[in-house]
């Protein structure tokens, strides 16, 4: 009953009799009469006065609860609205309007309806005002829908759900199916029955739709949205139906919206796990099944469809013909194989054991129809396949494997002389009952399982041969060389099994994960600036080391650090002492550099924040007037500021090799003590006069020999220890003549001093100390591990190359890859390679495997590993 309502239905006229009389005196004990009484039967009105009834001939129609009710039919039908806009340009306002009018509680013509709500999505997306005219798209599918409103009247559904009283129904059953599309998505709900001796008779229930959401979703997910609706639907309808069933079965035709149902939420993702929670609260995953798209009821109301179409179609209002069949000859499975698919699969598309032979079993079923009609009885409805249909199929790949690999071998059976050319001949192969190869040995009398004693025999390499492989290694949980042998060879003898073992464990990409070696590209070459000769600080290396404590009258122990500045050329270091890490800091620093050792052409240094900051600054220092401001006695060039490759500390490798100098010099000389800052800036001025003194060569044994050359040569003139030469005699002359000889003789000398310097420490850089050989270069789409120091190696980052930054001799050592947190630039000695650009994308989620198109989808995911790349060696 709703409010001063009454809609009911009996089983035979007699209960419907008593009913009414008890209705009547429980309101009438209120003080209210009950009017109006109409029913599909006048029998059951027999006992009521004529003017509280509805004579079944006085109305064709009667409302209920704002339903149309034909009595005469007993059906439910709709009326049109009275007043249909008829002009050829209607608006927003009359667009929503209208679209209202048609009252359908149950979704009876929601494959029609749903289009007009699609309609004022699209509207809504537009912007227009609700009085505006409609666009010209949208206003042409309106005027479509208006013209097919009229036909509403022929639609008609059965009232009575359970067309027999229940008490003779021998069978029942709720089948309710889900389905999406990009623009909408719904559910539909059928009840079966059938009497003890009729025949089954199919009822719709209810129907939902619903447009999709604005954002743009996948269409797995608007697949799961439905199976959702389809869910809440069967949970309505088994708690207002008044009735329990015998069974109650779900329908989708997503495989990915099912498997996400039958699997544990916890492993998905928010979005996914949410919905899927609620499902398997309002239902049991085994009440889900699939249903092949074509006999979905559901696909006319997620893709709409015309009132014309909706009268002639069996299918939306009485739902596949097989439920009215034995569940025997319900769908089973999501992929149906044909015997010519079974027999030609294709091993290279498969990625483990358990695939492969998957698709073969299917295939065995319908080559062997009888016998899958007797294992349905056994496996009682589940589509997965049974362990014997498992072996007959891997069975089937051997021996088509062992067919290709020894043609020769396969004539005949029992042991048999083999060429001893042949490279199984040592192993006394063998052909069992099966037709299948096996390793005869020499362990027929020890104590081990006969296919443990003679495993089946298998060719060194082959599709089918590398999934196998791969099996063994990780069942035996990613084990070593030997161990992943040792389990091979329980079940199969591979022909050189330990170089196809070895293959397998360098292509496994949780191996790879763990200890997987970076790119290792060809030492470069040393850069111009190092070996061509210049003037001391022309070309600059920079950095900072630190921090140092130094003792302070007014704040007791304060931080300083040291700027280092090195000469690329001479190997001569300059080295300033700083208050804190600032640019200003910094600036001032550079200043008396620049005072003491003259203006630099090129500063290279790490990608230190403070130094980028420095080199905007001093960039703007050389423009204009602002250049006297500087040094009024520099030459006004621009300095060019050059960095290295973030993360690579082996691109500075020359100021950090000093860097490491002075902190061992500090560390052996200062120790625990506290020095004031004037005593440790005179420390660190005799620590710069002592580095700019060692030798640049190796020193030699013999008397007669130079002394060893230095970087304080080239500064000065002399080793920085030496007392000045001198004559002890007045120069004889001070004029220009004089003058321009000692000029000749000095440059005679620094021309000395860099033919030594090329011959003796030059040549000694030829050598490379390490990176020697070339590895498999980089390239464009590799998805990567980005090594990180500071992290665990489980939770580096994924990435994917996006550009390569070859040097000047060609070879990539700097490398642009994209990450989940933006794009970055590394080294490729700091990427570890997991797939090649052309391999295919296997992401394990969980305990389940799903596959990937794009590497954006996989740097964007948390938490996984890639399996089973297609590598093909390198």
């Amino acid at each position: 009953m709703y409010v001063d309502d009454l809609a009911t239905s009996c089983d035979r006229i007699g209960q419907a009799r008593t009913l009414i009389r008890q209705l009547c005196n429980l309101m009438k004990s209120g003080g209210f009469a009950m009017k109006k009484w109409a029913s599909n039967d006048t029998a059951a009105l027999s006992d009521l006065p004529v003017e509280v009834t509805s004579p079944l001939e006085t109305s064709r129609l009667w409302k209920t609860l704002g339903l149309y009710w034909n009595r005469r039919l007993d059906v439910l039908t709709f009326v049109p609205p009275a007043e249909i806009p008829l002009g050829q340009h209607d608006t927003k306002r009359q667009l929503v309007s209208l679209a209202a009018k048609v009252f359908d509680p149950l979704g009876c013509v929601a494959p029609y309806t749903i289009r007009a709500k699609k309609l004022f999505q699209a509207l809504w997306l537009t912007g227009i005002e609700w009085d505006d005219p409609l666009p010209a798209e949208i206003n042409g599918k309106w005027i479509s829908w208006k013209d097919e409103l009229k036909r509403l009247s022929a639609i008609q559904v059965q009232r009575a759900l359970v067309p027999v009283p229940r008490d003779q129904v021998g069978r029942s059953e709720l089948h309710v199916f889900g389905d999406a599309a990009e623009a909408a998505y719904g559910a539909v709900a059928y009840l079966l029955t059938q009497a003890r001796d009729g025949v089954p008779q199919v009822r719709f229930v209810l129907a939902k739709a619903r447009v999709a959401p604005i954002k743009r979703l996948s269409l797995p997910r608007l697949e799961l949205m439905a199976s959702l609706l389809a869910a809440r639907l069967k949970a309505y309808i088994t708690k207002e139906m008044g009735f329990s069933t015998d069974k109650q079965v779900c329908w989708s035709d997503s495989s990915v919206a099912l498997s996400w149902i039958k699997g544990d939420p916890r492993k998905w993702k928010t979005f996914v796990a949410n919905r899927v929670q609620e499902i398997i609260t309002l239902t049991e995953p085994s009440q889900w099944r699939y249903v092949p798209t074509a006999d979905n009821p559901v696909d006319r109301l997620s893709r709409s469809c015309t009132l014309e179409r909706l009268l002639k179609d069996h299918l939306w209002w009485n739902g596949p013909d097989w439920l009215q069949q034995p569940e025997s000859e319900w769908p089973r499975l999501s992929v149906v194989v044909s015997p010519e698919e079974a027999r030609g699969t294709d091993p290279e598309r498969r990625t483990t054991v358990a695939l492969t032979t998957t698709l073969p079993a299917q295939g065995l079923q319908m080559v062997q129809p009888d016998q899958a009609r007797r294992r349905r009885g056994e496996r009682r409805g589940n589509s997965s396949l049974t362990l014997l249909e498992l072996q007959e199929a891997e069975k089937k790949w051997v021996r088509e494997v062992q067919a290709g690999a020894f043609p020769i071998h396969r004539i005949g059976s029992g042991y048999t002389e083999w060429p001893k050319i042949s490279q199984i001949a040592s192993l006394s192969p063998f052909m069992d009952m099966e037709g299948l190869l096996r390793v005869g040995g020499r362990l027929t009398n020890a104590a081990l399982p006969w296919c443990h004693k003679h495993p089946l025999l298998l060719p060194p390499d082959g599709t089918i041969v590398a999934l196998i492989v791969r099996r063994a290694h990780e069942s035996e949980l990613h084990a070593g060389v030997n161990q992943t042998l040792a389990a091979l060879r329980r079940r199969y003898w591979v022909i050189r099994g330990r170089q196809a073992v070895k293959r397998c464990i360098r292509s496994c990409i949780t191996c790879r994960r763990q200890d997987g070696r970076p790119f290792c590209p060809l030492m470069g070459e040393l850069p111009i600036a190092r070996v061509e000769p210049t003037f001391p600080f022309g070309h600059v290396g920079l950095d900072f080391a630190g921090p140092l404590h130094v003792g302070d009258e007014d704040r007791g122990v304060k931080k300083v650090y040291i700027c280092l500045f090195t000469c690329m050329v001479t190997r001569a270091v300059h080295i300033e002492i700083v208050a804190d890490m600032t640019t200003t800091s910094f600036l001032s620093a550079f200043r008396r550099f620049v005072a003491r050792r003259g203006t630099p052409e090129v500063i290279q240094s790490d990608n230190f924040r403070t130094f980028k900051q420095a080199d905007a600054f001093i960039r703007s220092l050389f423009v204009g007037k602002r250049a006297e401001q500087f040094h009024n006695e520099m030459a006004c060039r621009c300095i060019q500021w050059r960095y290295t490759t973030e993360r690579a500390p082996w691109s500075g490798g020359y100021w950090e090799r000093l860097v490491r100098s002075v902190k061992n010099a500090l560390r052996k000389v200062l120790g625990r003590s506290l020095l004031r800052f004037d005593e440790l800036r005179t420390t660190l001025c005799e620590l710069e006069s002592r580095i700019n003194n060692r030798p640049l060569t190796l020193l030699s044994e013999d008397p007669k020999d130079c002394a060893p050359l230095t970087p304080a040569h080239f500064l000065i003139g002399r080793e920085l220890a030496a007392l000045p030469t001198s004559s002890g005699e007045t120069p004889s002359g001070t004029g220009a003549r004089h003058l321009g000889r000692r000029w000749r003789h000095q440059q005679l000398l620094m021309r000395h001093l860099w033919k030594r310097w090329t011959e003796e420490y030059l040549v000694s850089l030829n050598v490379r100390g390490k990176w020697k050989k070339i590895d498999r270069p980089p390239e464009v789409d590799d998805l990567v591990l980005v090594t990180e120091d500071t992290v665990p190696r489980n939770r580096w980052k994924l990435g994917v190359i996006t550009e390569l930054l070859p040097g000047s001799d060609g070879i990539v050592r700097s490398i642009r890859l994209r990450t989940a947190r933006g794009v970055l630039t590394r080294p490729s000695r700091l990427l570890v390679l997991l797939e090649p650009a052309k391999a295919c994308l296997n992401i394990r989620v969980g305990y389940r495997r799903r596959r990937f198109g794009s590497r954006d989808d996989v740097i964007r995911m948390k938490g996984l590993c890639v399996l089973f790349p297609e590598l093909k060696g390198y």
